[in-house]
């Protein structure tokens, strides 16, 4: 039996090989009143010592480890190929945020995910840059256009197959800061926005990262 709530979304939050302000990090998550979040290391949640994996809703991956399981990864370099090829099959949804697009630049499973061949990118801290609604999809229904101070990536466009949710035209920052799409079974949204306290106690952020759990985690 696991100790989720039949009434929330239950959400492992997945971090590691990267540091990040830790209570405003855990506030984020917890103001979201339909959302049971669990924040761990990726580690921890390969290792699954309480064998829940299967039970979370959603995992949103907030990690940055590279560049490719196995090289500095350590033991679990294996159970982590394992782990996520499983998930792209159990019909969990998946959120990729930040620095997990830049995650395993050498693993093209990773990317798959993602929905990116090239992910070559430079970046930019504490910038202020105008956000707008890019296409129809039920993550953006409630959104309207806001601007917002975050750390920006530039970076190649996604993949045909995704629906951009978002676009920007600052000059330091990819096009396209948000993308949906379906990976196998597993329902994907990715976004290169929320890199601290600056980005996370945005309200148009909160609207995008909460509305992409529920889409994820198919009650949108």
């Amino acid at each position: 039996m696991h100790p989720f709530s039949k009434d929330k979304l239950a959400v492992a939050v997945l971090t590691g090989n990267h540091p990040y302000d830790v209570p405003n990090f855990h506030a984020l998550f917890r103001s979201f009143p339909d959302v049971d979040p669990y924040i761990q290391t990726l580690e921890d949640f390969v290792h699954d010592w309480g064998r829940v994996q299967e039970a979370y809703d959603v995992i949103v991956f907030y990690n940055m480890h590279g560049p490719k399981p196995g090289q500095d990864t350590g033991w679990f370099g294996q159970p982590l190929r394992g782990t996520i090829r499983r998930l792209t099959q159990t019909g969990q949804g998946l959120i990729m945020m930040h620095h997990a697009v830049l995650a395993f630049l050498e693993w093209e499973e990773w990317a798959a995910i993602l929905g990116m061949e090239d992910r070559e990118f430079s970046y930019h801290m504490e910038q202020q840059f105008s956000i707008e609604i890019a296409e129809n999809h039920p993550i953006t229904e409630s959104l309207n256009p806001w601007s917002m101070t975050d750390e920006t990536y530039n970076m190649r466009p996604v993949n045909g197959d995704s629906t951009i949710l978002l676009r920007t035209q600052h000059p330091q920052s990819m096009e396209t800061p948000a993308w949906a799409r379906q990976h196998e079974q597993a329902r994907v949204v990715c976004t290169v926005l929320g890199h601290d306290n600056s980005a996370w106690a945005d309200q148009g952020f909160r609207c995008l990262l909460h509305r992409s759990i529920q889409w994820a985690g198919g009650s949108l």
